[in-house]
C-alpha cells in the first residue's frame, strides 16, 4: 500500500500495541480500532494528494487534508504523551508495575489525562472528516493509480522548451553537436542517448523531438505495430522524460535492432534509469553540465537587451546586477531564459533591476520554474519526500555532512527497518536516491564523507511545499514566520520571544543557526514545556551550559552540542533512554559523566579526546565495542604501540581511524597491525613515522589517507600507488625526500591529492596513465620547487590546480595538451606565466577571465 503522512501514525500504533500489550489493557481495542479507521482513510487521503499534485483541487480539499494532518498530529502526540508519563512512572517506582491495577494507572499517569476518551474523540471526529471527504468528490485511489502532474490550465509546464530558438539551442556547450554527431555517424546497431540532468539543464530542449502514438490500441497491438512499422526503416525516437524503467522495459522490444543506424534519445532526471537502459557498448549516458558563467552570460544578454539600442549587449551600468542575477540561476539555462525574458520588459535601470534581484524568489513564482522542478519531487515515495523536505531546515547553500543527515532522519523516524541492513545502511540509501535523481548536490570531502546541499531554486520550491506540509517553521529576527505551524523549528539570528510564538506548535525538533545568544532561561522553558522533544541540534551556538532539565526529554533521539563552550554534562543526561546520538565534539567537556553508561539505545558517541582515562584498558574497550564503526584516539605514545596494534585486530567492523599521537615528534611503530580492519574507508594517521607500515596496501577499502608530520625518508607512493578505491591523499609533513614518482598505471581511483609543506621536495615527476582520475590538485609550500611539474599534461581530468606559498622564482608553466579548467594561486609574489588554456581562474580573492588574469601576472612579472 502506497504511503501518505498517515504511514508513521499507523506504525506508531502499532508498536504502541505490540510494546505496550499488557499496559493498553481496557484500552486496546480503542488504539485498535482508530489504527482502522486510519487505514480507511489512506485510500481517500491518496485520491486528495493525487489531485492536488495535479492542481485539481479547491480550497475546501486543502482544509480537509489540513484537518486530516492536525489529527494524525493530536494521535502522535496522545501516544508519546502516554509513553512519557509512563515512562516518569515507572523510573518513580509507581504502581505500574503492577498490571492488574493498569486501569487506575493510566488515569494516574497526569491530572485529568484519560488515553480511552482522547482516543474515542479522535476516532469520531476522524470518521467525521472522512465524510466530509466524500461529499467533497474523494474516492478510494488504490495503490499504482498514479498521473503525472500538469498545471491548473492543463498544459506541461516544459511545453516552452520543445519551442526555443535555435540560438538558444546550440549554445548548449557541445552537448548539441555530441547529439548530433551520434544521431548521424558511429555503427549501424541501434544505439541508445541518455541525456541525464536537472529540471531545467535542457535535456527537453536538446531532444526537442516527440512522436504521438494512436492511443486507441492495446499496450500489444501498439508493440506489433510499431515493431512492423519500423523494421525496415532508419528510425530516431526520443522518450521525453522518463521517470520509470519499466518504459523501457517495455518500449525496447517494439524498436527493432535492424541495423540500419536507428537511434533512440531518453531524457531523464534519474541517473539510474539511464544506466539501465544500457545495453550494449555503443550506448552513452550524456550528463549535461549546468552552464559557465561565460555561456550564461551570453544567454542572459541575448535574452534580456534583444530589443531597442542594446542589441544584445548589457548598459555598463546594469552589468554588476545582472551578473548577480545570473548567479542565482546556478547555471540552469531554464532560469537565465526565463528570467531574462522577464527582465527584457523591466525598464533598464539600477533601481528596477535592484528590486527584481531582491524580490527574485517572488519573480520565480511567477513562472513555470516551480513546477518544472516540482515534477522531480512529485515522482518520489512519500518516505523520501520527508527526507528531501528536510533540506528546508538548514539555511539556503547550507552544506551539510551525509553522516550526519543519515543521524538526523533515524531520530526523526524517517528510516525503516531492513532485513540485513542497519539503520545507517538504508538511509544511505535514501540519500543515494535523492542524488541520482539530480534533487541533491554533494562534495566529496575526504574521499569519503559527501557535504550535500540543494540549489538556491530548489531550497525555494522546499520551502514552499515544506509550508504546505508542514514539515518545517522557520522563524527569524524579522519575527516572521516562514511554513505553517510544524514539529520542526529552525531558528535563525535570535531566540528571543520564538518560544510564544510556538508554544502550541507540539514541537519535536529545535535547530539554531547564527543565533546571537542562547541563554539558560531560553533552554529550561524549552525543556519544561517542549518534552515531547526528538531532535535538538545546536552545533556552534553561544551556549555555555546545558540545564540538568534535558533529562526531562524521555523521548530525545538526537543531541548535538558540538562547537558550543558547555564544558559539563548534567548527570540527568542519564534519563535520556532514547537517545541515540550525542555529540560533544570540539567542546570543552573532558570527561563524561558515568551516568552515560545508562543510555542503552545510544549508537553514536561524538567527542574529543578526554583528559581524564578510558576506564578500561585499550584492548578490554576494543574488546567490547567489536561493531565500533568510527575510532578516533588522541595521545598515543610510542610504548602504547603493541597494545593499539592489538586491539586495532579486534575491530573488524571499523571504517573511519584516526591516530593523533602526544605530539608531532613522538615517532609510532605500527608494525603490531599485522591484520587490518578490513572494512577501513578512511585513515588519518598524525604522527611520525619510522617508516609507513606495509600493511597499508591490504586495505583494498580505502577510499580516504591522510598522513600527517609523518617525516618518511623512503618514498611512500610505492605502498599506496596500487589501493584499488583511493580517492583522496593528503601528505603534510609525509616525506623529506627530493622526488616523488607517480608511477604509470598507479593511483587509478585518486581524484584529490595534496602535497603540502614537503621541505625537501625538488621534482615530481608523474608518468602517462598514472592519475588518469585526478580532479583536484593542490600543492605548497614547498620551498626548493622551481616550476609546475612539466608533466602535468599528463593529467587530462584535472579541474583544479592550486598552487599555495611558493618562492618568488616559481614558475607556472601548463602545456598545450593539459591542465586545469579552475586554478587557484595564492600568497604567490612573481609569477612567470607561459601557456594557458583555462576556462576560468581564481587569483587570491578574485574571480578573474583568462585574459585578466594573464594581464595581472605580466604586470607582476614586470
Amino acid at each position: 500500500m502506497a504511503e501518505t503522512f498517515l504511514s508513521p501514525v499507523i506504525e506508531k500504533l502499532l508498536e504502541l500495541l505490540i510494546e505496550e500489550a499488557k499496559a493498553l489493557k481496557g484500552v486496546r481495542k480503542e488504539v485498535e480500532r482508530l489504527k482502522d479507521e486510519l487505514e480507511i482513510i489512506q485510500p481517500f487521503l491518496r485520491d486528495a494528494e493525487a489531485k492536488l499534485e495535479k492542481g485539481e483541487v479547491g480550497d475546501a480539499t486543502k482544509v480537509w487534508l489540513k484537518q486530516i494532518r492536525n489529527q494524525a498530529e493530536r494521535i502522535e502526540n496522545v501516544v508519546d504523551e502516554y509513553l512519557y508519563h509512563a515512562e516518569q512512572n515507572r523510573c518513580e517506582g509507581g504502581f505500574i508495575t503492577s498490571l492488574r491495577k493498569v486501569g487506575h494507572c493510566i488515569k494516574a499517569l497526569r491530572p485529568r489525562y484519560d488515553i480511552a476518551s482522547e482516543i474515542e474523540d479522535i476516532k469520531e471526529v476522524l470518521g467525521e472528516i472522512k465524510d466530509r471527504g466524500i461529499g467533497y468528490g474523494l474516492r478510494p485511489l488504490e495503490h499504482g493509480a498514479r498521473c503525472r502532474m500538469t498545471n491548473v490550465e492543463g498544459h506541461d509546464p516544459r511545453l516552452r522548451s520543445l519551442f526555443m530558438e535555435e540560438d538558444e539551442i546550440i549554445c548548449i556547450d557541445g552537448a548539441f553537436e555530441e547529439l548530433m554527431r551520434r544521431m548521424t555517424a558511429g555503427p549501424s546497431l541501434r544505439s541508445v542517448t541518455s541525456l541525464v540532468g536537472q529540471g531545467g539543464i535542457g535535456k527537453t530542449t536538446l531532444a526537442r523531438v516527440g512522436e504521438r502514438i494512436d492511443e486507441d490500441c492495446t499496450r500489444e497491438e501498439l508493440i506489433s505495430l510499431l515493431k512492423k512499422h519500423l523494421q525496415t526503416k532508419r528510425y530516431v525516437i526520443v522518450f521525453d522524460d522518463v521517470w520509470q524503467r519499466e518504459l523501457w522495459e517495455l518500449m525496447k522490444f517494439a524498436l527493432p535492432n535492424n541495423d540500419k543506424g536507428s537511434r533512440i534519445i531518453i531524457t531523464t532526471r534519474n541517473v539510474g534509469i539511464a544506466d539501465y537502459c544500457n545495453e550494449n557498448r555503443y550506448d552513452l549516458v550524456q550528463e549535461l553540465q549546468t552552464w559557465s558563467s561565460e555561456m550564461a552570460w551570453k544567454l542572459f544578454c541575448k535574452k534580456a537587451f534583444r530589443s531597442g539600442e542594446f542589441e544584445g549587449c548589457s548598459p555598463k551600468e546594469l552589468e554588476q546586477l545582472s551578473h548577480a542575477i545570473i548567479r542565482k540561476c546556478h547555471g540552469l539555462p531554464l532560469a537565465i531564459s526565463t528570467i531574462a525574458g522577464l527582465l527584457s520588459t523591466t525598464e533598464k535601470v539600477s533601481s528596477e533591476w535592484r528590486n527584481v534581484l531582491n524580490n527574485l524568489n517572488s519573480e520565480y513564482e511567477k513562472t513555470d520554474i516551480p513546477n518544472i522542478l516540482s515534477l522531480s519531487y512529485l515522482d518520489l515515495p512519500y518516505h523520501l519526500k520527508l527526507c528531501f523536505l528536510y533540506f528546508g531546515i538548514f539555511p539556503e547553500d547550507f552544506q551539510i555532512l551525509d553522516v550526519v543527515l543519515y543521524n538526523l532522519w533515524i531520530a526523526e523516524g524517517f528510516v525503516k527497518e531492513r532485513k540485513n541492513m542497519t539503520l545507517e545502511d538504508v538511509a544511505k540509501e535514501y540519500l543515494n536516491e535523492l542524488i541520482q535523481r539530480n534533487l541533491v548536490l554533494f562534495d566529496i570531502e575526504f574521499g569519503v564523507i559527501r557535504a550535500c546541499k540543494v540549489r538556491d531554486l530548489m531550497h525555494d520550491s522546499i520551502l514552499t511545499r515544506a509550508g504546505e506540509l508542514c514539515s518545517c517553521q522557520t522563524l527569524n529576527q524579522s519575527k516572521s514566520s516562514l511554513g505553517e505551524k510544524s514539529h520542526r523549528v529552525s531558528i535563525h539570528d535570535t531566540t528571543e520571544n520564538v518560544l510564544e510564538r510556538v508554544r502550541d506548535s507540539g514541537i519535536r525538533s529545535v535547530f539554531l543557526f547564527n543565533v546571537k545568544e542562547c541563554t539558560k532561561s531560553f533552554l529550561v522553558d524549552l525543556f519544561e514545556n517542549f518534552k515531547l522533544l526528538k531532535v535538538l541540534e545546536f552545533q556552534d551556538s553561544p551556549l555555555s551550559s546545558l540545564p540538568r532539565e534535558v533529562g526531562n526529554l524521555f523521548h530525545l533521539k538526537y543531541l548535538c552540542l558540538g562547537g558550543t563552550e558547555v564544558k559539563v554534562l548534567p548527570k540527568s543526561i542519564g534519563k535520556l533512554r532514547n537517545l541515540q546520538t550525542l555529540d560533544v565534539q570540539n567542546t570543552l567537556v573532558r570527561e563524561l559523566p558515568v551516568e552515560v553508561n545508562k543510555l542503552r539505545n545510544l549508537r553514536h558517541l561524538l567527542a574529543n579526546s578526554f583528559d581524564e582515562k578510558i576506564p578500561y584498558s585499550l584492548e578490554t574497550y576494543c574488546g567490547m565495542l567489536k561493531k565500533l564503526k568510527s575510532l578516533d584516539i588522541s595521545k598515543v605514545t610510542a610504548e602504547m604501540g603493541m597494545a593499539f596494534g592489538l586491539s586495532i585486530e579486534k575491530l573488524k567492523h571499523l571504517e573511519v581511524l584516526y591516530l593523533n599521537s602526544i605530539n608531532e615528534d613522538e615517532v609510532l611503530d605500527l608494525k603490531y597491525i599485522s591484520s587490518p580492519p578490513p572494512l577501513l574507508r578512511y585513515l588519518e594517521l598524525n604522527c611520525r613515522l619510522q617508516q609507513l607500515p606495509k600493511w597499508i596496501s591490504e586495505i583494498h577499502n580505502l577510499q580516504g589517507l591522510q598522513l600527517n608530520f609523518s617525516r618518511l625518508i623512503d618514498e611512500p607512493l610505492q605502498y599506496l600507488k596500487g589501493l584499488p578505491n583511493l580517492a583522496f591523499l593528503d601528505m603534510y609533513q609525509t616525506y623529506e625526500g627530493d622526488e616523488l614518482h607517480f608511477e604509470e598505471d598507479g593511483f587509478q581511483k585518486l581524484k584529490q591529492l595534496k602535497l603540502c609543506k614537503l621541505g625537501g621536495l625538488k621534482m615530481v615527476k608523474i608518468d602517462r596513465k598514472a592519475l588518469p582520475l585526478l580532479e583536484k590538485f593542490d600543492f605548497g609550500p614547498c620551498p626548493l620547487m622551481k616550476q609546475v611539474p612539466s608533466d602535468i599534461q599528463h593529467l587530462t581530468n584535472l579541474k583544479s590546480l592550486g598552487i599555495y606559498d611558493m618562492p618568488r622564482e616559481f614558475v607556472v608553466c601548463l602545456q598545450p595538451d593539459g591542465g586545469a579548467d579552475y586554478c587557484q594561486i595564492r600568497h604567490v609574489p612573481s609569477v612567470t606565466f607561459h601557456y594557458y588554456r583555462q576556462k576560468r581562474w581564481s587569483f587570491d580573492d578574485y574571480n578573474l577571465g583568462s585574459s585578466d588574469l594573464l594581464k595581472l601576472l605580466q604586470e607582476q612579472v614586470s
